[in-house]
């Protein structure tokens, strides 16, 4: 009886210690729920934690849309692509703390918001390195409650020029262009054997803007073609003395110009040109705010 009695409790004693042990990969609740409205935790950045099967059964989500969610604790997957910018944006309501993080596959911690307090927002960055996919949790100390967090991880999306036709007379610094899009891409020719050697273009800008241009032409170009920055005045423009402008008639036949506009100027002229030969270009001219 006595022998019994002794195994039955040493059968019990590891029954318990296997079930702590499981427990402690975050594995609490029903296998199948990823969000636990009851799952309220005091973890920190430096002690949060991610185990396998809460990635495992992670909802899905997307880069750039909104997720509104009203429980503790909140587990998503999003897909992304090396070196992608990542902003993890979070609007949180009066009576919840929430904090959040990003996750490797392994359940590495990649960022982790500041614990900004109750009704505070929270944000957090991080550029993928070498990942196809992050996993974001978020979690909170306080009891449920209805109230919800609004939450976005955002990526830069890259702009699309707008094409624009090139309209002549356009071929001196008077008769420049405007150009009335913060992007644009105009393609056309210089040429000065049809007597339009020179396009120009305007575009108005303000301080701190940073204006980029583009400009490429065919590898089959005849003259010596250039592009170039110009102020109000019809002067070419110059930074540290070198003036920002590019022969585009020998490989790769492309030039980026970039310029960081001063609180003098209002507008920015941009020149092409083609000497004793044709060229056919394409020109992208894109004026980005600071705010």
């Amino acid at each position: 009886m006595n022998k019994l009695l002794i195994l039955f409790l040493s059968t019990f004693m590891l029954s318990a210690c296997i079930s702590s042990d499981d427990s402690s990969d975050d594995t609490s609740g029903d296998p199948d729920d990823n969000q636990r409205s009851f799952t309220t935790s005091d973890e920190t950045c430096d002690d949060v934690f991610l185990g396998q099967h809460r990635r495992d059964v992670a909802a899905t989500a997307a880069i750039n849309v909104e997720i509104v969610h009203a429980d503790a604790l909140g587990i998503w997957k999003l897909a992304v692509s090396d070196g992608q910018p990542l902003t993890a944006t979070m609007e949180v309501p009066d009576d919840k703390d929430y904090q959040m993080a990003l996750f490797d596959t392994d359940g590495n911690k990649l960022a982790c918001s500041d614990n900004a307090g109750f009704g505070t927002g929270e944000q957090m960055e991080y550029e993928v390195d070498n990942l196809t996919m992050v996993w974001l949790k978020i979690w909170t100390s306080a009891s449920p409650s209805n109230s919800a967090a609004t939450i976005v991880v955002s990526t830069p999306v890259a702009s699309v020029p707008t094409a624009v036709t090139e309209l002549e007379p356009n071929d001196t610094h008077a008769t420049a262009q405007e150009i009335g899009v913060a992007h644009s891409l105009i393609t056309s020719t210089v040429a000065d054997e049809s007597a339009d050697p020179d396009d120009y273009f305007v575009v108005d800008v303000a301080e701190g803007d940073i204006v980029t241009v583009t400009a490429e032409v065919a590898s089959n170009v005849t003259g010596l073609a250039y592009v170039a920055l110009m102020d109000e005045a019809g002067e070419k423009i110059s930074v540290e003395g070198e003036e920002l402008s590019a022969p585009l008639d020998t490989e790769p036949y492309s030039a980026t110009l970039v310029y960081e506009v001063p609180a003098s100027m209002t507008q920015l002229y941009v020149w092409m040109s083609s000497v004793l030969g044709t060229a056919s270009y394409e020109l992208e001219i894109q004026v980005q705010s600071p705010d």
